[in-house]
């Protein structure tokens, strides 16, 4: 699935304020970008008078990576011109634009566009160009100080490279009073969403430019450097299971952590397994967290893995048997009991180790936890299986002896994480789930030889071959 980095500019309402430097962050400034624990990115900034320039990086697991540079000027009577240029995994993009007389016209590589644009307050979002936030962020402050920011009202986003609009629509807002640099400050929290799906909430300066922002569905998390005190809005518990005195007695966010990548574990055949450990950063002995995983354990550290280190976890994050960097047949479940429990084992012998290991996760990542401690493996003292599969034969992939078609979707979802393809482009499933033979069901859903038999030694023999 090819991923595009949206490089734009700001079309600003003829009553709000043009870029300009910001009284707390002044004239330069960095912003670093989390994915989970995990610092992804960074972008430095200027802000100018009559616009912005910016240039970054990022690196998103290996899957999208890539760097930066953006400008925007304002012109005279609205005009607006900007200029970029990005290399995602080696491949160069430009993009030229001009606003002006309500067109949005882009000129890029690959074509020329030019679109109409609707309402008065309009702004061009720019995918991973965080600084483009802070031309929503000042247009929210202006609406709110006329007393014109009510929830459900809209912006009209831009796509530089898209030539298209979308909607923005602000949910709510509120004031946080915060110690900034050894003094109070009132901050702005507002809450908007991308397209009607995608939630972001925006923490600013009185002036609109985000010192934070966060997109809770993705877990990622800006943040202005030199600001790190500064926090997102914070939920006062209040359920049976979040709320209570015991809440005192949970492990807190203390510990610095470190990352040992693509470490290699050898199973009893010879095969290497490979993982990332992520933990606390210093001597001693740290319960264990295990995630087992066929969809790429780079996700699994990033979104969870700094969580449990800087709560004094060590957090192991492994590719399940030929998948990603592991080594060895992708075979679902047939292997997932022994290696399991030899990677447990793996783990007890470390000095880093007390010996006790949890697992969790869910899906096909929880249903490895019943498989490992079906081994007996003396070191897994806890699983939190979710959304898991009970048994191969009862609900996934086989139903009371039944072959379950979703079980080719997920091979179709499998081999499209590696190639990076969409699993649903071309394809009518309808028409691929009325073949027959059934055997044939993989050259159906355009995979590569698959094996379907209902009597392997642990599971049914499903495989979705690597590609």
């Amino acid at each position: 699935m090819k991923a595009r980095v949206l490089l734009a500019s700001l079309l600003l309402a003829p009553h709000a304020t043009a870029a300009q430097t910001d009284a707390l962050l002044g004239d330069a400034f960095e912003y670093a970008v989390y994915l989970g624990e995990e610092e992804v990115g960074r972008e430095q900034v200027r802000l100018a008078p009559d616009g912005w320039s910016a240039e970054g990086r990022y690196d998103f697991l290996g899957v999208r990576k890539g760097s930066y540079r953006a400008s925007l000027r304002h012109g005279e009577a609205g005009l607006l011109e900007y200029e970029f240029t990005s290399d995602e995994s080696g491949e160069a993009r430009s993009l030229s634009g001009v606003f002006a007389e309500g067109k949005w016209s882009v000129s890029s590589d690959e074509r020329e566009k030019s679109v109409p644009v609707a309402g008065p307050d309009v702004f061009t979002y720019d995918d991973l160009l965080w600084v483009s936030l802070a031309d929503l962020g000042r247009l929210l402050v202006a609406r709110e100080s006329r007393s014109e920011l009510v929830a459900g009202a809209q912006v009209t986003a831009l796509s530089g490279v898209g030539g298209l609009g979308f909607p923005v629509e602000f949910v709510d807002s509120a004031r946080s009073t915060q110690v900034v640099g050894g003094k109070d400050l009132v901050l702005g929290f507002f809450r908007v969403k991308l397209a009607g799906k995608v939630e972001v909430t925006l923490v600013t300066t009185p002036e609109g430019v985000p010192i934070r922002i966060e997109v809770p569905a993705q877990l990622v998390r800006v943040q202005a450097t030199g600001f790190e005190s500064v926090h997102g809005p914070v939920t006062e518990p209040t359920s049976p299971v979040d709320a209570g005195p015991w809440r005192a007695q949970l492990s807190q966010p203390t510990h610095a952590f470190t990352v040992e990548r693509a470490v290699e574990i050898p199973m009893r055949d010879g095969v290497k397994l490979v993982a990332d450990v992520l933990r606390p950063t210093g001597e001693g002995k740290f319960p264990i967290v295990l995630a087992r995983t066929p969809y790429n354990r780079l996700s699994e550290g990033a979104l969870h893995g700094g969580w449990y280190a800087k709560r004094g976890y060590a957090f192991v994050a492994q590719d399940v048997r030929g998948r990603f960097a592991s080594g060895g047949e992708w075979f679902p479940f047939v292997h997932e009991s022994r290696d399991g429990s030899d990677t447990l084992d793996w783990i007890a012998q470390h000095g880093w180790s007390d010996g006790k290991v949890g697992m969790i996760g869910g899906s096909y990542v929880g249903l490895v936890q019943w498989l490992a401690a079906k081994s007996g493996n003396p070191h897994l003292v806890c699983i939190v299986p979710q959304v898991s599969p009970p048994d191969p034969h009862e609900n996934f992939p086989y139903e009371g002896g039944a072959f379950m078609l979703a079980a080719g979707w997920w091979a179709r979802v499998l081999e499209a994480l590696d190639t990076g393809a969409s699993w649903s482009a071309g394809l009518d499933f309808e028409q691929a789930y009325a073949t027959l033979p059934l055997g044939d069901l993989d050259q159906a859903l355009q995979l590569k030889e698959q094996e379907f038999d209902g009597q392997p030694q642990e599971g049914p023999r499903f495989s979705a071959a690597r590609a």
